[in-house]
């Protein structure tokens, strides 16, 4: 994906977990997002990583949630479950 281009996020968003870093409470939600042509677990990771540690925890945390072994299953057009952290209530 192009550092240009906005990921598409269903507006449809659960609750999942609130943490605490650097002083912040964020809250932890997730959605659904459809991959686009030429994105990587990596690439979608650097665009939610606020809350995370790092790349490599957000893009465990994604294979987890979607039984993923590889970024290797990611097809265009298909969707996949995606963790966020937010500093508001939604």
């Amino acid at each position: 994906m192009s550092q240009n281009k906005t990921p598409k996020l269903n507006p449809l968003k659960e609750k999942i977990e609130i943490i605490s870093k650097e002083d912040k409470v964020y809250y932890k939600y997730s959605t659904v997002y459809e991959i686009q042509p030429g994105d990587t677990l990596t690439s979608i990771a650097k665009n939610h990583l606020e809350g995370y540690e790092s790349i490599n925890e957000y893009v465990d945390e994604v294979k987890f949630m979607n039984q993923l072994c590889s970024s290797d299953s990611l097809v265009a057009g298909n969707k996949i479950f995606i963790p966020y952290c937010s500093t508001e209530i939604k």
